[in-house]
């Protein structure tokens, strides 16, 4: 017994509740969207540092170089499409920001 009990539904990538049927087992080789948004000391964004990739420092940052590495994928950090972390609308049923690219399939993963 984990200990850890799911007792919510679980919606994955496009608000389905179905398991995806390509379970990936690892990420050697893939390329990774990652949202991010700016929040120090976790995310630092550096104006005029080159790519963007590069521009980027922090904690998480750091965390994903070093995962990167270990795991043996290659990311992209882009900002939310509407520029905001997001959340929810006061129609309850709305997402935005950050958790809208997530569920659009725009981005794979989201740090902060």
């Amino acid at each position: 017994d984990s200990g850890v009990t799911i007792e919510d539904e679980v919606y994955f990538s496009g608000g389905t509740r179905v398991v995806p049927s390509a379970f990936i087992e690892n990420l050697e080789g893939r390329h990774l969207i990652l949202g991010i948004d700016v929040d120090p000391p976790f995310i630092i964004y550096e104006e005029g540092c080159g790519t963007a990739n590069d521009c980027y420092s922090g904690y998480c940052i750091a965390l994903v170089k070093e995962l990167s590495d270990m795991l043996g994928f290659t990311y992209e950090f882009v900002t939310p499409s509407d520029g905001t972390w997001g959340g929810l609308e006061p129609d309850g049923k709305t997402w935005t920001g950050i958790f809208r690219d997530l569920i659009d399939g725009k981005i794979d993963i989201a740090t902060a």
